[in-house]
């Protein structure tokens, strides 16, 4: 499967409500879209795992804290083969949380009223 690279996106540094395991994470999976948006790549928490010192509760522990903070998105691809419920396997993607935009845009616009103030002074 052929995987266009992305652009890493750090903002996650600066949340300081994330674990530094937590981020290193979520940098990791950021970095290797090859496996971790492929469907077919079998057990993603053993990749992270192989890749880390850390074992598995370790490494499902900081997914699950980007996951509640709205970080990771993990999808399910399920398919049609033998039963009903049949997973084929999963894709992981690290994004930026919707209210983490919406600080983003709150915190400009305070500096930019405060630009205006300051020129206006």
């Amino acid at each position: 499967m052929n995987i266009k690279k992305e652009t890493i996106d750090l903002s996650i540094l600066d949340d300081s409500t994330i674990s530094w395991k937590a981020k290193a994470i979520a940098l990791t999976i950021q970095k290797h879209p090859e496996i971790f948006q492929d469907i077919e790549s079998g057990d993603k928490v053993a990749h992270l795992c192989h890749m880390g010192a850390d074992g598995s509760i370790s490494v499902q522990s900081g997914l699950k804290q980007l996951e509640n903070s709205g970080y990771l998105v993990r999808k399910v691809i399920r398919g049609t083969e033998g039963e009903p419920g049949y997973v084929v396997g999963s894709i992981w993607k690290i994004v930026t949380p919707a209210w983490k935009i919406e600080l983003l845009k709150r915190k400009k616009k305070g500096k930019n009223k405060r630009r205006k103030e300051k020129i206006n002074e």
